[in-house]
C-alpha cells in the first residue's frame, strides 16, 4: 500500500510529531486499517524514526489486545514485529497470540512443540514459516467444517499429531483418514458464513428461509458458490428442499431480478448480482454477444425476471426483425414468435401472417425453421392464407424429415385434395431415394392409415430392402433398422401379398444381401402366409402340426397385437419427459426387449419346424412320433410307456420325452426286443406304434 502524500512528506521531512497526529487520528477512526499502520511504521523505521514507530505500534498493539482482535494482532506482528520486539521476544508474542487465536483448539500447544516453534527464537523468517505451517494444519482442527470434491461436506472429528493424520466424517464416508500433507490439497475449509457450513450447523434456519423466501436462500447459496448450474444448485439445497418441492421452489427462486444466468441448456450457470441494475447491465452485455437463438432465450427468461430489461431487449429484436423481414423471413418469424410468447406489449409494424402471405416460396421459409412447433404453425397458417397451399405442402413433403409434420401434411392433403395425395404416395413408393424421409414415414404408418391402400406390397417390400444399401438413406439407418428389426411393417406387407407374388418375394428375400436373422424372419413369415411354398429347411425342428399352428398363432399375436401395443406404450411414456427418471418408459422398453427376443426365437424355430408324420411310424423301429411300451429287463416285473416327440411337446411327467433329450435320443432307432438304458435301469422294447393324443 502507498501512504497518503501528506504522511509520506512528513516522514521524509522527519516531522514525527505530525506523523504521530495522523497516526492517532487514524487509530480513532479506523483502528483496523493495518495496511496504513504497517506501511507507516516501516517508513518511519527506514527514515530513522524507529523509536517513534515502536511507540506508535505499542499504542496500536494495546488497542488490538484490549479488543481481543487476535487475528489482527498476528497480522501486525508478521508485518512489523521486528520493529517492536527482539527476535526472542517476538517469538514469545507470536506463540501467545496463536494460543489466543486457537483458544478452542485441543492440539495447538502440541503442534507448537512438534513444529519447533519455540526453538526458532533467533530466525524471524523461520518463525513465520512455521507459523504458516501450523495454521495450515489448524485450519482442519477438530470441529472444522470442510468440503472435499466427490465426498461433499464433512466435519473434522480427530487430529492425530503423532501420525500426522486427520479423521473427517462425511455423510457417506465417515471416518475418512487424510494426511496433514494432503489436507491442504484435497480439503477446503469452509468459512463461518459459507452456505454449506450453515447447512450443517443451522439446517432448520435454512429450511425456514427456503419456505419463506426462496430467492434469499438462493442468494446465500450463490454468494458462497457462484456459477452453479441448476443441477448443482439442486444438489446444494438437497436436504433443505425435498425433491417433490424442488420444481416449485426453483420457479419462485429464479424469478428474482438480481439472478443472472449465462450459457444455455443444462450448462446454464447462475450468479447473484449486487443489484437489479447490475443484473440488467450483465444481461445486456450477454445479449449483445449472443447468437439469435440465445437472444430469444434471454428474452423469455428476462420477461419473467426483469420486465424492464426484457422490454429493452425486445425493442432491439424488433429492429432486427424489420431488418431481416425480406432477406431472411424465417429469422423475422422466430423473433415475432418469441415476442408473442414473452407476453410483452411491443409494437411491431407487421405480423407472421404478412410474412407468409408475401413470401415468394413459403416452403423455403418453413424449411429454415428448426423448431417443429413453429414450423407446424406456419404451415397451418399457409393453408388459410394462400391459394397455392397444396403446392406448398407437396413441395414441403419432398424435403421434410419430421414425422409429426409429415403426418400433418398428408392428413391435410388427403382430406382436401385426395387425388394429389394419392399421386404423392405413388411418387414416394416409385422413387423412395428422392424422398427418403417420406418413404420411412410411409412405412412406419403402414398400419392404421389409409395411405398405402391396395398398392403392390411386393414392390414396397423390394423398395424397403433395397433402401438398406442406398446412400440416400444413410441419414435414416436407425429408423430403417428399427422398421426391419421390429418386423411389424414387413409382416403387414407380407399379409397383403397375393399367392402369385409369393415365389418372386421368396426369391427377393433370398437374393437380397440381408443379415441371416432377418432373412430367416422374412422367410418364416412368408411360409406362414403361404404354407405350401417350398422352403429350404436345415437342422429341422420336429413338432406336431397342432403345436406348430399354436406357435404361429403366438407369433402372429406378438407381431400384430402385443408389439404394436408396446410401441404405443413406449411413445406415450416418452412423451412424459425426462427418460432417465421415467419408470413407465423403462418398463415399456424392457417389455419391448422381451417381446423382440421372443419373436426372434419363434421365427428362428418356425423357420426350421417340420410336422411329425405319424402315418409313417414303423412298428418295428422307434422314430420321432412313436409311443413305445417297455418292460423291465433286470428287475421286478414292471412296464411303462414313453412317447418320443419334439422339444415343444416335451412333458416327462406325462411320459413324453423330447428326441433332443438323452433318454429320447437313446430310444430312437431301437427295434422290437432291443434293450435300452434309461437312468440306472435297463428296459426291453415290447411294442412300437404311432402316438395317439388324448382327445380334448
Amino acid at each position: 500500500m502507498s501512504l497518503p502524500r501528506t504522511t509520506r512528506k512528513h516522514i521524509e521531512a522527519q516531522n514525527f510529531e505530525a506523523v504521530e497526529d495522523e497516526w492517532l487520528t487514524r487509530l480513532g477512526e479506523a483502528p483496523l486499517d493495518l495496511n496504513f499502520f504497517s506501511t507507516a511504521a516501516r517508513a518511519l523505521a527506514a527514515s530513522g524514526g524507529t523509536n517513534v514507530a515502536r511507540q506508535l505500534l505499542e499504542l496500536l498493539d494495546e488497542e488490538l489486545r484490549s479488543e481481543a482482535l487476535w487475528e489482527d494482532r498476528l497480522r501486525l506482528l508478521e508485518s512489523t514485529g521486528e520493529i517492536s520486539f527482539a527476535a526472542e521476544t517476538l517469538n514469545e508474542e507470536v506463540i501467545a497470540t496463536l494460543n489466543q487465536v486457537y483458544s478452542d483448539s485441543q492440539v495447538v500447544e502440541v503442534m507448537i512443540e512438534r513444529l519447533g516453534l519455540r526453538k526458532a527464537t533467533d530466525d524471524v523468517a523461520k518463525i513465520w514459516q512455521r507459523v504458516r505451517r501450523l495454521r495450515g494444519v489448524l485450519a482442519y482442527d477438530v470441529g472444522s467444517i470442510v468440503s472435499m470434491e466427490g465426498k461433499g461436506v464433512g466435519r473434522v472429528v480427530e487430529v492425530n499429531v503423532e501420525l500426522e493424520k486427520l479423521k473427517v466424517d462425511f455423510e457417506n464416508h465417515p471416518g475418512l483418514s487424510i494426511g496433514f500433507g494432503a489436507a491442504s490439497k484435497v480439503l477446503e475449509p469452509l468459512e463461518r458464513d459459507h452456505f454449506l457450513r450453515r447447512k450443517i450447523e443451522k439446517p432448520d434456519e435454512l429450511r425456514s428461509l427456503a419456505e419463506s423466501d426462496p430467492p434469499d436462500l438462493l442468494r446465500l447459496m450463490l454468494s458462497s458458490q457462484p456459477g452453479q448450474t441448476a443441477t448443482e444448485i439442486k444438489a446444494s439445497v438437497s436436504g433443505l428442499i425435498s425433491d417433490k418441492s424442488w420444481t416449485s421452489w426453483w420457479s419462485r427462486a429464479r424469478a428474482h431480478p438480481q439472478l443472472v444466468s449465462s450459457g444455455k441448456g443444462t450448462r446454464q450457470a447462475y450468479s447473484w448480482a449486487e443489484s437489479t441494475a447490475a443484473a440488467g447491465e450483465e444481461v445486456r452485455a450477454q445479449f449483445q454477444k449472443a447468437a439469435l437463438g440465445q437472444k430469444l432465450e434471454i428474452l423469455q427468461r428476462e420477461s419473467k425476471r426483469n420486465p424492464e430489461t426484457a422490454a429493452e431487449l425486445a425493442g432491439l429484436l424488433v429492429e432486427a426483425a424489420i431488418e431481416q423481414r425480406n432477406t431472411k423471413p424465417s429469422v423475422a418469424i422466430r423473433i415475432l414468435s418469441a415476442l408473442d410468447r414473452s407476453g410483452l406489449k411491443i409494437d411491431v409494424p407487421f405480423d407472421i401472417d404478412e410474412i407468409l402471405r408475401d413470401a415468394s416460396d413459403p416452403t423455403v421459409v418453413a424449411r429454415a425453421l428448426a423448431d417443429r412447433n413453429l414450423r407446424l404453425m406456419c404451415l397451418t397458417r399457409v393453408a388459410e392464407l394462400r391459394d397455392d397451399w397444396t403446392q406448398v405442402y407437396a413441395n414441403t413433403l419432398n424435403t421434410e424429415t419430421d414425422g409429426p409434420i409429415l403426418s400433418f401434411l398428408f392428413e391435410k392433403l388427403w382430406a382436401t385434395v385426395r387425388s394429389e395425395a394419392e399421386e404423392m404416395v405413388d411418387r414416394i413408393l416409385s422413387q423412395p431415394a428422392k424422398r427418403p424421409a417420406a418413404f420411412i414415414w410411409l412405412m412406419q404408418n403402414l398400419e392404421g392409415s389409409p395411405y398405402f391402400g391396395d398398392r403392390n406390397p411386393a414392390r414396397a417390400l423390394g423398395q424397403l430392402l433395397r433402401a438398406k444399401s442406398l446412400p440416400d438413406f444413410s441419414k435414416f439407418k436407425a429408423p430403417l433398422k428399427r422398421i426391419l428389426d421390429d418386423g411389424a411393417v414387413t409382416h403387414a406387407l407380407i399379409q397383403k401379398l397375393e399367392p402369385d407374388h409369393a415365389e418372386s418375394v421368396k426369391e427377393l428375400f433370398e437374393r437380397t444381401p440381408l443379415e441371416e436373422y432377418l432373412r430367416d424372419r422374412l422367410l418364416t413369415a412368408l411360409h406362414m402366409k403361404f404354407p405350401d411354398l417350398s422352403t429350404a429347411v436345415s437342422d429341422s425342428l420336429y413338432a406336431t402340426s397342432k403345436v406348430i399352428d399354436e406357435k404361429r398363432a403366438e407369433l402372429k399375436n406378438l407381431l400384430e397385437a402385443e408389439i404394436p401395443a408396446n410401441r404405443k406404450a413406449i411413445e406415450e411414456a416418452r412423451a412424459h419427459g425426462d427418460l432417465r427418471e421415467n419408470f413407465e418408459y423403462k418398463s415399456a422398453r424392457q417389455r419391448h426387449e422381451y417381446l423382440s427376443a421372443r419373436v426372434s426365437n419363434l421365427e428362428r424355430d418356425l423357420a426350421r419346424a417340420q410336422p411329425i408324420s405319424f402315418d409313417q411310424i414303423d412298428d418295428q423301429e422307434v422314430r420321432i412320433g412313436a409311443t413305445v411300451r417297455l418292460s423291465s429287463a433286470d428287475g421286478p416285473d414292471s412296464s411303462r410307456e414313453i412317447t418320443v416327440l419334439g422339444p415343444w411337446e416335451s412333458n416327462p411327467d406325462l411320459g413324453i420325452l423330447s428326441y433332443e433329450s438323452e433318454a429320447g435320443a437313446n430310444l430312437l432307432g431301437k427295434r422290437l426286443g432291443d434293450t435300452v438304458e434309461l437312468g440306472r435301469d435297463t428296459w426291453r422294447v415290447e411294442s412300437i406304434g404311432p402316438w395317439q393324443p388324448d382327445e380334448d
